[in-house]
């Protein structure tokens, strides 16, 4: 009586390990949510760098300002850029640290990629951007982009005149119903577009590095770039590339950014399946 009681017990247990088995792992919240924190605080070095190299008193082409009449910057987007440091007349010039903003107000939507962005990012830079090791740091007062607020700040360093790096620390992307966290250490080189330092919507740039942080249900991951990602300052999405990404307590993933159209769609593998999904 106990062996006919007995078998039909460990028949159960295999079959339901079988099932639990055969589950197919459709889980790419981190992997969304990692591709758009990737996609918006690349954006911002892609606001920034063509705003200093447009204005030589700064970019280091010029080791004076000429005087306080060279104190408007062009606004190269739609925002207002201002300038707050305070002009020296003694010596004609506004010194390091350097520091202005990119004022969106309450919003206006870019010509170049049809994004709204709203509040402020403040820029201060320590020395001529074409001083090799010069450090530029980003911050943000209520910034947004297509209502999804960032927090945290950015550090862009100057490697060479084909190069820079740019961190995120304590980065944040706070949507409607929950908030990404988001840090990364990315190599930014420039693709074309470098020699025409006022006209932004020809850069090209190409990135690498890793990122970590936690996603949208709280679960850690981290990533590593397996090819180059590449932003078009004149496309308001990552066009290319791809990263993998680990989730704690799930298998390595790879996502996708696509063909180099400027779209919105990407993908994600797991375990041989593939998931397609949008960029916010």
């Amino acid at each position: 009586m106990t062996a006919k009681i007995f078998f039909p017990a460990i028949f159960i247990i295999i079959i339901f390990s079988s099932c639990k088995k055969a589950e197919i792992d459709t889980d790419f919240k981190s992997a969304q949510d990692n591709a758009n924190a990737e996609n918006l605080f690349m954006d911002i070095p892609m606001q920034i760098i063509p705003v200093i190299n447009g204005y030589s008193p700064i970019a280091g082409y010029a080791m004076q300002n000429p005087g306080p009449a060279s104190g408007n910057m062009q606004n190269f987007t739609c925002g207002n850029i201002n300038i707050l440091s305070t002009f020296d007349t003694v010596t004609n010039s506004y010194g390091f640290p350097f520091e202005f903003e990119i004022n969106y107000g309450n919003g206006c939507t870019d010509a170049f990629d049809n994004k709204t962005r709203k509040g402020k990012i403040t820029v201060s830079l320590d020395n001529y951007w074409d001083s090799v090791g010069t450090n530029i740091s980003v911050s943000f007062s209520n910034y947004s982009v297509n209502n999804i607020a960032l927090n945290g700040t950015i550090t862009i360093s100057y490697s060479d005149e084909t190069h820079f790096n740019a961190d995120v620390t304590d980065g944040e992307c706070v949507f409607t119903s929950y908030t990404v966290q988001f840090n990364t250490s990315k190599t930014v080189f420039y693709q074309s577009g470098y020699a025409t330092d006022t006209i932004i919507d020809d850069d090209v740039y190409k990135i690498s590095g890793n990122s970590w942080g936690y996603d949208r249900s709280n679960r850690p991951y981290t990533t590593k770039t397996i090819i180059p990602f590449i932003k078009n300052a004149s496309c308001g999405w990552i066009t290319s590339g791809a990263f993998e990404i680990t989730p704690e307590g799930l298998s390595t993933r790879t996502v996708d950014y696509g063909d180099n159209t400027c779209d919105k769609n990407a993908s994600v593998v797991i375990n041989g399946n593939t998931f397609d999904f949008e960029l916010n």
